[in-house]
C-alpha cells in the first residue's frame, strides 16, 4: 500500500536538500504532527503560506515567518510575568491578541508585552 502524500518533511527535503534551516525543519515537523491549519493558527500565517514556505514555492521574504515559527515553535517554556512559565507558543499567541478590557488578567497581559517583557517581540509602548 502506498501513501497519497509525500509528508512536509519530505516536501521540504525535496526543495531544499539534506540539511534546510533549523526553523524550516521546526516548521515542516510541527504541519506534520499537528496539521498545516493548527501551526497556522499558532504561528500567526495562513496553512497555504507554510505549505508554500515548506514546498520553497514561496516568492517573498521568509524573514517574519521565521521569526514567528522561532517564537511559536522553538522557544519550549518561558516564564511570564503575568502567568509563570508557559510555553514560547502560547506567548506568542498571547503577544498577538487585541485588547479585552473587560477581562483583568489579559489587560495585565496586554501591558506586560508591551512594556518591557524580556519574551516580547512587540516594542515597548512610548508615551
Amino acid at each position: 500500500m502506498t501513501r497519497a502524500s509525500k509528508t512536509m518533511l519530505e516536501k521540504l527535503a525535496d526543495a531544499y536538500g539534506e540539511k534546510p534551516e533549523a526553523w524550516l525543519t521546526a516548521l515542516a515537523a510541527a504541519a506534520d504532527e499537528r496539521g498545516t491549519k493548527d501551526v497556522a493558527v499558532s504561528i500567526g500565517y495562513s496553512p497555504s503560506l507554510i505549505s508554500a514556505v515548506v514546498n520553497g514555492s514561496y516568492n517573498g521574504k521568509t524573514v517574519h515567518v521565521e521569526k514567528a515559527v522561532r517564537e511559536a515553535l522553538m522557544r519550549g517554556v518561558v516564564g511570564c510575568p503575568v502567568l509563570e512559565e508557559i510555553t514560547g507558543e502560547k506567548c506568542a499567541s498571547i503577544q498577538r491578541r487585541k485588547l479585552a478590557a473587560t477581562n483583568p488578567q489579559a489587560v495585565r497581559l496586554f501591558r506586560a508585552c508591551r512594556n518591557g517583557c524580556p519574551h516580547s517581540s512587540i516594542k515597548a509602548a512610548t508615551s
